[in-house]
């Protein structure tokens, strides 16, 4: 077989059937994936990319190969982090990060600290997936990290990384 008939990686996930099912895929829709992402949105090896996503979810192939293949830097916070809002916003400053792929769930957890509004100049972008994205959280959004442009993904785990952004 070719390279492009191999799978490159297994994720599982229930998709609108509620039934939980593997999904092998190869690494050709992630490869192009990647490099549409770091051409469309400009990103660089200047560029700090936080690992926030769980193992087993797929936006972690984003968090990790992005930064690897442009040659920016991986960002992993210590779980207590992101877990604790308190102590998320500041780590993402510390740090440096300039891209965050998160949910709108994780989204909500640093909105609700009201100790972050204005303090997050670093982020350049944030990349949002996984579930509904409300208008009200981008604002809440902005009020954290004024200078941030927004992208909202669409994908199912069969369709790798997103088939829809804007």
């Amino acid at each position: 077989p070719s390279s492009r008939d191999i799978d490159a990686y297994i994720f599982f996930t229930s998709g609108t059937t509620g039934k939980p099912k593997g999904i092998a895929t190869g690494h050709a829709p992630l490869q192009h994936f990647i490099q549409w992402h770091a051409d469309t949105h400009r990103l660089n090896q200047g560029d700090r990319v936080s690992m926030l996503s769980g193992l087993a979810h797929d936006p972690i192939l984003r968090d990790v190969f992005t930064p690897l293949s442009i040659g920016g830097t991986l960002c992993i916070p210590r779980q207590e982090i992101l877990t604790d809002p308190s102590q998320l916003g500041p780590w993402i400053s510390d740090n440096g990060v300039t891209l965050l792929h998160l949910s709108p769930a994780l989204g909500q957890v640093l909105t609700e600290a009201p100790e972050l509004t204005g303090v997050l100049d670093c982020p350049h972008l944030f990349c949002w997936g996984s579930e509904s994205l409300t208008q009200t959280l981008v604002r809440r959004m902005k009020l954290i990290a004024p200078s941030a442009h927004h992208v909202n993904f669409f994908g199912a785990t069969e369709t790798p990384q997103a088939v829809a952004a804007y």
